[in-house]
């Protein structure tokens, strides 16, 4: 009988630990892009450039601010990235976030009408994102 009693509550316990196990459900994992946007005729930091991040159905957009400077905290995945500012020619780019970890872009965009320059993408740095591990 003691058996059957054993059997019986191992049997209600591992049911209901599977049970709580598939309810839980984990949020999506996200990486960081970050980026500089710099302008390729001196150099200097472009504020205000729109970058534009699509996978799917997804969006997440952010503008540079007065250093160039933006980032986004994204899902894991392949993304495709859009870089454009009024007067500069646009870029884009396929860029993989993984999941905890950070990537960094320094970016040069052209002048509208200008010979185009370079667009292949190489980040300048990455890594595990601060904190998380």
């Amino acid at each position: 009988m003691k058996r059957m009693v054993m059997f019986f509550t191992m049997v209600f316990f591992s049911v209901s630990v599977l049970q709580a196990g598939n309810a839980i459900k984990k949020a999506p994992e996200k990486g960081l892009l970050k980026m500089t946007i710099i302008s390729s005729t001196g150099n200097k930091a472009l504020s205000g450039v729109k970058i534009t991040a699509k996978m799917g159905k997804r969006v997440f957009t952010a503008l540079t601010d007065k250093k160039g400077y933006a980032q986004l905290s994204l899902p894991a995945g392949t993304w495709k990235v859009s870089l454009s500012l009024k007067g500069w020619q646009p870029q884009s780019s396929n860029v993989k976030i993984e999941s905890g970890r950070y990537i960094t872009y320094k970016i040069k965009l052209y002048p509208a009408g200008s010979k185009p320059g370079g667009t292949s993408w190489v980040p300048s740095s990455g890594g595990f994102v601060p904190g998380r591990f």
